[in-house]
């Protein structure tokens, strides 16, 4: 008997030893998969790298100095960051493309919530210029209070790329080879087309005009006075701030400069064959050109949590699904990680999946303003399936989804997108309260004023106030922030459109 205890013994203990040894083992591929993954924290931004640790100091370095160049190509005064942002570099063009479209090798995803650029650490151009590029995007939106059209917004991330930080002296809008442009390649895409162009609905030809002749024609009105060409400055930015306020571009660019922008295909022709090949130096203020940046190595949970969060944004909800369940197999108590697994089943279809994940995350951090936040947007979900039926848990549920708003506003007041769904839940029912709306849509604003999202539920407010003009005006804000045409804003159009000749259009529903 004591024998045969003695071997069942060492039996039990020798399967226990084997269910370690099989965890240990399962673990090790994720290990080996995000070691080379670090982490730098630089002026407010989060870099995330699967590249060597000099090569992302350096690109960091370099990032230090930008916001002030976007402030001086805008003319915005700095801000703290509204919303944070993390940057994502990619060791390859493969692993990149995991996340991101297969003709890019950089991308900004703005959100109300967070930011992130994804680039390919390899690209072509260098991924240096890349960041730089997708930065500016970030720089702009966070300093800037105006809607940019498109092409003056990928104009100025092309500025940034051309753009070199010395010790003492930053050079901006140095020339990019792969952006020479003649005056006949320039004919491709006529600068009436450029002003309200969508770059995503360009065919491959007139999408690489686009970029090119963006670039130079905000170097040429930003910089030829300094580059001893005509200095259209001042005309700039009274077309900036007709088209901000609402001004169709074409009459804008009419105003502004005195010509239409036929006319001045000329002028800028002139610019191209003379071509400065010199930057605008700019002085160097801050203080930060000769610090250490700490690298440190970043944990195989926070990289899949994070590339789970990217493929949600991206849309690669599959992907997406793999991350956080990794995420939750070995942390089950992690409440963010059943929220992203929450929204990567949603967007598959998968509903009744995801009751279970929201409530267990919101059991497991009520006291967190995302969590408040998330779990009203699941149920704000399940209202919007109900729209246009009698279901009478439509209205309970809508009211359960403001009571769970309102307490992420409580728990966080600088949390721009809890006062965005607020304000939909009001302004985008028939029969809320649109004041109410309009209120939170502001507080909406000042939080994050470049926001399309915010821009639009403003003018829905003024639309079903009766408000036309305002409600036009934010519409064209609205759309000029989007940088392409969407249904739900060719909708609204339409309606303000029909309410200016028909009856007032105050206490209509949506």
């Amino acid at each position: 008997m004591r024998t045969t205890s003695s071997w069942r013994g060492l039996t039990r203990c020798a399967g226990v030893l084997a269910a370690l040894l099989l965890l240990a083992c399962a673990s090790l591929p994720r290990e080996r998969e995000y070691a080379s993954w670090i982490e730098i924290r630089s002026r407010g931004l989060r870099i995330v790298s699967e590249i060597d640790v000099e090569t992302t100091r350096a690109m960091a370095r370099e990032l230090e100095p930008l916001e002030a160049v976007a402030a001086h190509l805008t003319g915005a005064a700095l801000v703290p960051p509204r919303v944070p942002t993390t940057i994502v570099i990619f060791r390859n063009a493969a692993s990149y493309r995991r996340f991101a479209a297969s003709d890019t090798n950089g991308v900004f995803i703005a959100g109300q919530r967070e930011n992130f650029a994804l680039i390919d650490g390899t690209a072509r151009a260098g991924g240096l210029g890349v960041l730089m590029h997708e930065y500016s995007h970030y720089a702009v939106r966070n300093a800037a209070a105006m809607a940019y059209p498109a092409w003056y917004d990928e104009g100025v991330a092309e500025l940034m790329r051309g753009t070199q930080a010395g010790d003492a002296v930053i050079q901006i809008g140095l020339p990019l080879e792969d952006r020479k442009l003649t005056p006949l390649q320039s004919r491709i895409l006529p600068l009436c087309k450029l002003l309200t162009a969508d770059p995503g609905a360009l065919d491959k030809l007139e999408s690489a005009a686009f970029y090119a002749k963006s670039w130079h024609l905000v170097r040429y009105l930003r910089f030829g006075g300094e580059l001893g060409l005509h200095d259209r400055s001042a005309e700039l930015d009274d077309y900036l701030v007709r088209v901000h306020g609402g001004q169709a571009a074409e009459a804008a660019w009419r105003e502004a400069f005195g010509v239409d922008a036929n006319e001045f295909e000329a002028e800028l022709d002139d610019y191209l064959r003379r071509l400065p090949s010199a930057g605008v130096d700019l002085a160097r203020s801050d203080s930060t050109s000769g610090r250490e940046l700490e690298a440190h190595a970043l944990d195989a949970l926070e990289a899949e949590r994070i590339l789970g969060t990217v493929a949600l944004r991206t849309q690669r909800y599959a992907r997406a699904e793999r991350h956080f369940r990794a995420v939750l197999a070995s942390a089950p108590r992690d409440a963010r990680t059943h929220f992203g697994l929450a929204l990567a089943l949603r967007a598959q279809k998968r509903e009744r999946e995801c009751g279970e994940l929201y409530a267990r995350g919101l059991a497991l951090e009520p006291d967190a303003a995302l969590s408040q936040l998330d779990y009203a947007q699941y149920l704000l979900a399940q209202v919007d399936a109900r729209t246009g039926s009698t279901d009478p848990d439509r209205t309970p549920l809508l009211g359960r989804a403001r009571e769970h708003l309102r307490r992420a506003i409580e728990l966080d007041p600088e949390l721009p997108e809890a006062h965005a769904q607020l304000a939909s839940s009001y302004l985008l029912d028939a029969d809320g309260d649109v004041e109410q709306g309009l209120a939170e849509a502001l507080r909406a604003q000042q939080l994050l004023s470049s926001d399309s999202r915010v821009s639009y539920l403003l003018a829905v407010a003024h639309y079903r106030s009766g408000r036309l003009e305002p409600a036009r005006k934010l519409l064209a804000i609205a759309k000029a922030q989007t940088h392409r045409r969407t249904p739900e804003l060719e909708t609204l159009e339409a309606r303000i459109a029909q309410a200016s000749t028909d009856a007032p259009a105050a206490g209509t529903g949506y």
